[in-house]
C-alpha cells in the first residue's frame, strides 16, 4: 500500500502528518474527553458516511475560542483544510473527542 504524507501549512509547517494507526485504532487510543474540554491537539472523530455509527473521518483541533472549535482535516476533494465544528455537516456527524497527547 502507498503511504501518504501531507505537509501542513502555517503553524504546522515544520511537521509531517502521518500515522501507522488506522482510524479505528486511533479511536481506541488516548482518553475520551467531553467536547467542552477539547484543546488544540485533541482529535475529533466523525461518522460522515452513510453508516452513521462507524468512524469515517478524523480531525485535529487547532483552536478553541468562545466555545467555537476549529480543526484541520484531510478532505477527499479539498486536500488539507480547516473547518469549524459549528458547520452542520461536521456537527451532525460528530462522534467523540479524544486526547492522544498528554
Amino acid at each position: 500500500s502507498r503511504r501518504r504524507h501531507t505537509r501542513l501549512q502555517g503553524d504546522w509547517s515544520s511537521g509531517v502528518c502521518s500515522s501507522d494507526l488506522g482510524t479505528e485504532s486511533l479511536l481506541q487510543t488516548g482518553v475520551k474527553i467531553k467536547l467542552k474540554k477539547v484543546q488544540p491537539g485533541d482529535l475529533l472523530f466523525f461518522a460522515l458516511s452513510e453508516k452513521k455509527k462507524k468512524v469515517s473521518h478524523v480531525g485535529m483541533v487547532t483552536q478553541v475560542r468562545h466555545g467555537s472549535v476549529t480543526f484541520i482535516h484531510a478532505s477527499t476533494h479539498g486536500g488539507v483544510m480547516e473547518s469549524g465544528l459549528n458547520e452542520d455537516y461536521y456537527k451532525n456527524g460528530f462522534l467523540q473527542a479524544r486526547r492522544i497527547i498528554q
